[in-house]
Formats: structure tokens, C-alpha cells, sequence
């Protein structure tokens, strides 16, 4: 599970050119919690990924599984 949110978030912030302190910022959710994430680490408050989710305009499934449709650019990203 941890991978995959570490490449869907690295996926999503160079699509939307945003670094991971503006994101943390804009969702609210400390940034060394999103650094983590980034890096692999399991996050303990699903919460926060959902503010990242939203932040990012995809759905928390998508960031968790890749399994989602990203409307704004309609791009389906598959599972690994």
C-alpha cells in the first residue's frame, strides 16, 4: 500500500507541478508526514491522506490504488 501512495503522490505533484511543502500547506497535514510518504512510510492517519486527496482533486482511492480516473486530465492509472 505505501508504494504505491509514493508513486501516485510523485505522480500527481509533477503532473500539477507542486512541491511536497505547497501541497502539505494547501491540505493542511504536517509536511514532514507527507515527506514520509514520499519516501514509503505507511501513513498512520488516513485523514490526512484524504486532505492530500483533495487537494490533488483525485479521489483517496486513486492515491491508494491507482485504480481511479483522473478527470482533470483523463488519465486511468493501472495498478502495479
Amino acid at each position: 500500500m505505501g508504494l504505491n501512495l509514493r508513486n501516485q503522490l510523485r505522480f500527481y505533484m509533477e503532473l500539477r507541478e507542486v512541491s511536497a511543502a505547497q501541497l502539505a500547506r494547501k491540505a493542511k497535514v504536517p509536511k514532514q508526514s507527507l515527506s514520509g510518504w514520499i519516501a514509503g512510510k505507511r501513513p498512520a492517519d488516513v485523514a490526512q491522506v484524504k486532505r492530500v486527496a483533495d487537494a490533488q482533486g483525485v479521489s483517496l482511492d486513486n492515491l491508494f490504488f491507482g485504480a481511479g480516473q483522473d478527470t482533470e486530465t483523463q488519465k486511468v492509472t493501472e495498478l502495479d
